[in-house]
């Protein structure tokens, strides 16, 4: 009768199995699935040194330096439509990838450490003889810039960290690798609900229908589950790369949403304040854990300024706009156009080299006029500030 009882009790997970295995990870991205793939202008599938990826572009011809998309934990490039499209209209070279694991690059049968992720975006970027590049990082995509800052400083121009999870406290895992097991009880206990899921990011999920339909196509794809358990499990605190880019030129800023509810800013303002305190924060209102969908016109205005070189940044930590960093500039050719039709007019009317001072002390000259006493100490005042300005400008 046991038996009996203990056998009617396993029968609905046994079919509860098949339906999940039926319905969730049933496609294998291998050779057959990249062959049979249909692409479209502006868009491949390349092999690099770990598997195959899936990539995006528009203007590779324009001579700027590209921006490079990186999306987060789970959402593959998709997540960023909006702002490739907004930048391919503004003439940019822009590319979009998916990592693997994600979308249409391959799962693979590895651990899915920041590295791993890291490697695949420059793999790619030299694939596309990239030299130097801009990088903009949404949540974990943050992890990944940063891991990219790290290997290879060179390339960066600018991180910009969209919502970035890369700046939290982290207890690492002591046991790194992932189970059959651990895989089957994510696939069963998250897969039903990991769609609608999806919608928590937004901070008006009402408006955006269908995004967690879209989704689902993902969950049919064989190895995104252990993809997905795999960068958790190798994520750890990221400190000592974060001091090392405040320590480099590299400029940096963070966008966040105001109303985030996914990656909390106030959690780690301290903390961030500490380790880079060189960058640049801009809050985009009306929006949660993604903010280039949600107040996609204030998002572009700052992303814009940023990319332009609209907001400037100094190495003394200070931000200045360009408009003042250009009237700095304008000032100081006047000032040394000023410098050199002085010098020429003083040597017309008293002889080239004249010496306005009787002695090393400073103390004019009996027949120095009080007009050209002025004239003197203006071009001396102006040479001082130059010089302060240079030196400033050097550290």
């Amino acid at each position: 009768m046991k038996k009996l009882i203990l056998l009617l009790l396993f029968i609905p997970f046994v079919f509860a199995c098949d339906e999940n295995r039926n319905k969730y990870e049933f496609l294998i991205k291998d050779e057959s699935f990249k062959n049979s793939f249909i692409i479209s202008a502006n868009e491949d599938i390349i092999q690099l040194s770990e598997g195959f990826t899936y990539y995006k572009w528009e203007n590779k011809s324009s001579n700027i330096s590209p921006i490079v998309l990186v999306h987060g934990f789970s959402v593959p490039s998709y997540i960023w439509e909006p702002t490739f499209k907004m930048l391919a209209e503004k003439g940019y070279y822009v590319i979009m990838l998916d990592l693997y694991g994600r979308g249409y690059s391959e799962n693979l049968d590895k651990a899915y450490t920041d590295e791993l992720l890291a490697n695949q975006v420059l793999d790619l970027l030299n694939e596309l003889n990239v030299i130097s590049a801009k990088f903009i990082g949404l949540s974990n995509g943050g992890r990944v810039i940063s891991k990219v800052a790290d290997l290879q400083p060179k390339i960066v121009e600018k991180l910009i960290y969209v919502a970035s999870s890369g700046f939290r406290e982290v207890i690492e895992e002591t046991n790194k690798s992932v189970s059959e097991k651990e895989v089957e009880d994510f696939i069963s206990i998250n897969y039903p609900t990991i769609s609608k899921g999806q919608l928590l990011d937004f901070k008006y999920p009402e408006k955006h229908i269908g995004w967690d339909v879209k989704y689902e196509e993902l969950l049919k794809y064989k190895g995104f589950a252990n993809a997905l358990i795999s960068t958790r499990k190798n994520h750890y605190t990221m400190d000592e790369i974060h001091t090392k880019i405040q320590l480099s030129a590299i400029p940096t800023f963070t966008i966040w949403g105001e109303s985030d509810k996914v990656v909390v800013f106030e959690n780690f303002k301290k903390k961030i304040d500490s380790i880079l305190p060189r960058r640049k924060d801009f809050f985009i209102t009306e929006s949660g854990h993604l903010p280039h969908m949600e107040n996609q016109i204030d998002f572009d205005k700052i992303l814009l300024s940023i990319i332009k070189d609209n907001i400037w940044y100094e190495k003394t930590n200070s931000i200045i706009t360009i408009e003042m960093k250009i009237g700095v500039f304008i000032l100081c050719v006047v000032f040394t156009v000023g410098l050199i039709v002085g010098a020429i007019i003083m040597a017309i009317k008293y002889g080239l080299f004249r010496n306005p001072f009787k002695d090393k002390w400073g103390r004019w000259k009996d027949d120095i006029s009080r007009k050209e006493q002025i004239i003197w100490n203006f071009f001396l005042m102006m040479g001082v500030l130059a010089i302060f300005y240079y030196i400033k400008g050097y550290f």
